[in-house]
């Protein structure tokens, strides 16, 4: 009676539970099925007892799953085993059954019961996971990325096998120490601060740095990387991506030896173009400019000795004289134009204030300027660029600005001189100032570099705009021509 008790308590207990729950003998034969098993596959127990659990199981997985229930024994009762079935609809799923075996007293196989649970929704998330690693690899490997992580607790670092590649570290163990001495001495410092700074401010990690890998050579790597944080802001986690730059930064090097390769031609196309300008302007002083003076007194002296019986011949000379002025001064304003004898003759400051005056006379806008007292002459390249520049922005006033005021300051300070140019016009926007066809911004972005100055142009729409140039100037080499 306290046998038949059992039982029924037993099957109550299997047949409230929620997972499939089947036995079967040795040769695969069902002897029980408890509900969820019957609703689940679509059929009652009357049915499926008597017949065999293959049916049910999906066909490729059979082999499988046979070889595995051979493996049962009485030292290796239980076995567990993945596999496809076909539920009552038909469909398709994915469950885990625990298999245990019950044998007889000469350890013979009797029976095997199987617990079973859904797993298509687990294996579903481990296929999206999958492919989501697959897709992840796939864009590593095309942009040249790798992912790691720093365990800041137990002082670990994961490696994904694109960091492994670009370290050249096969045998990579894991540790912090290890990745300390893979980085170049000279950069350490600033990698180990760039990651203080991070943790403790809870921003973003970036860094550039150098690694030496295991066979000698030098790469250049960039690190982004963002820290984690616990409930109470300790620091947990450090995660990020490295991308190895070593091509970029030879890219980047060789772009700046160009560069200066092109600043010195510049400068010395500078030098040149200078030199030809100060070359004409003396000679058409030396040459035009006195033959010229030569021919007006030639032309006094005929048009003095010309009787008064010829009026129509003495008009006529006085013309000639007319336009014998007006070539002259016209060869003076070219000279000055190709090279202000002011600059040369009494320095920087007298030749800018003579240029605010002549600004004046020919545009009709009011200008003022205003300069340091005493101001040394400067070495004769600074002073000419500064010139330059100078005249740069005032035909660019002239042109563009529209303006009725122009203030022009030339301050000399410690160490640096500083020329400010501002109108009320139009005002530059910042796309002009950028565009690439603004061919004497660039012109005047130039100058300033070759000196090692700033040029900074600044305006505000119907404002005006404002030119300021600082450049740093030696007080040893203050001296004319730079003597």
């Amino acid at each position: 009676m306290k046998c038949s008790q059992d039982e029924d308590r037993y099957r109550h207990v299997v047949e409230d539970l929620t997972e499939v729950i089947s036995r079967f003998s040795a040769d695969g034969i069902y002897v029980f099925v408890n509900e969820v098993y019957c609703r689940f596959f679509g059929k009652t127990s009357e049915e499926l007892l008597g017949s065999k659990w293959q049916p049910v199981a999906y066909a490729e997985d059979i082999p499988m799953v046979e070889a595995k229930l051979a493996t049962l024994a009485p030292d290796n009762p239980v076995v567990v085993v993945e596999n496809r079935v076909y539920s009552g609809t038909g469909a398709v799923h994915w469950f885990q059954f625990v298999n245990r075996g019950y044998f007889d007293g000469q350890g013979r196989l009797v029976e095997v019961q199987a617990v079973g649970r859904d797993i298509s929704a687990l294996k579903q998330a481990e296929a999206a996971l999958r492919s989501s690693e697959e897709r992840l690899n796939i864009a590593l490997n095309a942009s040249h990325m790798g992912v790691w992580e720093w365990d800041l607790q137990n002082h670990t670092v994961y490696w994904s096998p694109q960091c492994l590649a670009m370290h050249g570290a096969a045998n990579f163990d894991g540790t912090v120490n290890s990745l300390i001495k893979m980085l170049h001495p000279d950069d350490l410092p600033r990698v180990l601060q760039a990651v203080e700074r991070s943790i403790a401010g809870h921003s973003d990690y970036l860094a550039e740095f150098r690694v030496v890998r295991p066979d000698g050579e030098v790469r250049w790597m960039s690190d982004n990387g963002r820290p984690s944080y616990d409930a109470s802001g300790k620091p947990l986690r450090l995660i990020g991506t490295v991308r190895d730059i070593t091509d970029q930064k030879k890219t980047q090097d060789d772009l700046s030896r160009l560069h200066e390769k092109m600043s010195d031609l510049n400068a010395h196309l500078e030098t040149a173009r200078e030199q030809e300008r100060l070359a004409i302007s003396r000679e058409i002083h030396d040459e035009v400019g006195q033959s010229l003076t030569a021919l007006k007194l030639d032309l006094s002296w005929i048009q003095n000795r010309v009787m008064q019986q010829h009026p129509e011949l003495k008009e006529r000379l006085a013309e000639m004289r007319k336009g014998l002025d007006y070539l002259i001064a016209k060869a003076q304003h070219i000279t000055a134009e190709l090279r202000p004898p002011l600059l040369d003759n009494l320095g920087l400051v007298a030749a800018i204030e003579w240029q605010v005056r002549q600004f004046r006379k020919r545009s009709g806008i009011e200008c003022r300027y205003s300069s340091s007292e005493g101001a040394a002459p400067l070495d004769g390249k600074i002073a000419t660029a500064v010139m330059r520049i100078f005249q740069e922005a005032m035909t660019n006033i002239l042109r563009h600005a529209h303006a009725t005021l122009v203030e022009v300051s030339l301050y000399f300070g410690e160490g640096y001189l500083e020329l400010e140019i501002a109108d009320n016009g139009a005002g530059i926007s910042p796309e002009e100032v950028g565009s690439t066809t603004a061919y004497g911004v660039m012109g005047m972005q130039e100058r300033a570099r070759l000196c090692q100055g700033e040029l900074e142009i600044t305006g505000r729409p119907g404002r005006g705009t404002t030119v300021t140039l600082t450049i740093p100037i030696d007080p040893v080499l203050r001296v004319e021509d730079g003597g």
